[in-house]
């Protein structure tokens, strides 16, 4: 996955990814998704890179070139500057996934590497630091065929990061996972095992919601004959601290990794099959799942992109990844917070003009629909016997008063009146 897209507080969309002669290009869009101009970052030749935003709209990317350095760039007040902050050993070792976010001035930089002698067996490195001192540690040893997805990552409101796994045993890879304090600077130890025993796991996805709950996603079995499974893990007490797996409607044979977004409190799954793109969708933070409508699409034309973007800051919202295609114009399936904008339109009002993003609810959800408005309209009944109480409490509480200051008026002698009443 070499495609990043930033989006800006003024709604600018800037969309990075990586050209088949392996340089970094970006290419701008018009509020209608319309690509204005493509410009070339990088003409050197880059394996991997990573792209974020950060509150003041400063755009920070890190890419790892051929030549091993490690290469920060900043777009700031219209312009690029490059550091080179490492350089990484490719005579002795291995690079594959890599990804970093930004927490206050504090740069957090993931990637996994392997020896050459041993190249199945991939170390996570956790990296921080900011522009004068950096951090470097070890978080878990693996076992990984080289070029697979093989960890992800997301963090809660508290600062907490998340980590999301697959290691190689006999049984087939497993997925584990383990967390990282920022307060106590450090990652738990042992990692919890998360997936079913003797059975093969892929395409690990982790996911936060608003509400801190975490959410894990992969395919339990091998890429072209697979079962789509999610586990939940509860922020709440109550429900013990522990993984569970949800039962969610029959999914099987996704041909990439299917991804978890937030809108406006609606939880989605969005998965991929040859030539169709499709959706589940929960509206009790994922106790409860439906199925959503299926587009026909050309796998070819599909791109799963990051997203960071400074307009995402909307209650119940959360978007991490999302897939799109960019033939013709900029368009997401199934996000309804990334439509166009309409030439007659508020520039920052979104309007539910793009079929790529139209949500498709069943009968299912219709009725549950029905019996939250029922619940509804009978809570409301409830207020309104409630505050008729209270008016007719209060309405009793004031002829009370009237009574007591009338005789407090005609028994002036009273201790009450020695205290407060006024001297003959």
């Amino acid at each position: 996955m070499n495609d990043h897209l930033i989006i800006s507080s003024r709604g600018e969309l800037i969309l990075f990814n990586l050209t088949p002669l392996n340089n970094i290009d970006y290419t701008i869009y018009d509020p209608h998704h319309n690509p204005l101009i493509t410009k070339k970052l990088c003409g050197d030749r880059v394996l991997n890179f990573y792209a974020t935003i950060d509150d003041k709209n400063v755009i920070h990317l890190i890419s790892l070139m051929e030549s091993g350095q490690l290469n920060y760039f900043i777009f700031k007040d219209d312009n690029w500057s490059k550091a080179v902050i490492s350089k990484f050993n490719f005579k002795s070792n291995i690079y594959n996934n890599m990804l970093f976010f930004l927490e206050g001035n504090n740069i957090n930089l993931f990637y996994d590497y392997a020896n050459l002698i041993n190249s199945k067996l991939w170390t996570i490195q956790h990296v921080v630091g900011d522009s004068n001192t950096w951090k470097k540690s070890n978080v878990i040893n693996f076992i990984a065929d080289k070029n697979t997805y093989s960890f992800h990552l997301d963090k809660d409101s508290f600062g907490t990061i998340h980590l999301l796994y697959s290691s190689n045993n006999k049984d087939g890879y497993q997925i584990y996972h383990t967390f990282y304090s920022s307060l106590a600077e450090k990652w738990n130890q042992p990692p919890y095992h998360v997936s079913n025993f003797s059975t093969n796991n892929i395409f690990p996805y982790l996911f936060v919601d608003s509400k801190d709950n975490l959410h894990g996603l992969w395919l339990e079995g091998k890429i072209d004959e697979n079962t789509l499974k999610y586990f939940q893990f509860s922020s709440s007490s109550k429900e013990g601290y522990q993984w569970r797996q949800i039962n969610i409607p029959y999914v099987s044979n996704c041909n990439h990794r299917p991804i978890m977004i937030e809108e406006n409190g609606i939880l989605k799954i969005i998965y991929s099959h040859t030539n169709c793109i499709s959706f589940l969708y929960s509206s009790d933070y994922g106790k409860s799942w439906f199925k959503g409508d299926t587009l026909d699409v050309n796998n070819a034309e599909i791109k799963l992109v990051k997203i960071t973007g400074n307009l995402l800051n909307i209650r119940n919202t959360k978007i991490n990844y999302a897939y799109c295609t960019t033939k013709n114009a900029l368009q997401f399936y199934f996000i309804d917070a990334f439509n166009p904008l309409d030439n007659e339109s508020s520039p920052t009002k979104p309007l539910n003009t793009n079929i790529l993003s139209k949500q498709f609810l069943s009968n299912d959800h219709n009725k549950e629909i029905q019996l939250k408005d029922d619940d509804y309209s009978e809570s409301q009944e409830e207020i309104k016997a409630l505050l008729l109480e209270i008016s007719n409490s209060q309405k009793t509480m004031e002829k009370d008063i009237q009574r007591i200051i009338k005789l407090l008026g005609e028994y002036k002698p009273s201790f009450l009146h020695k205290l407060f009443g006024s001297s003959k």
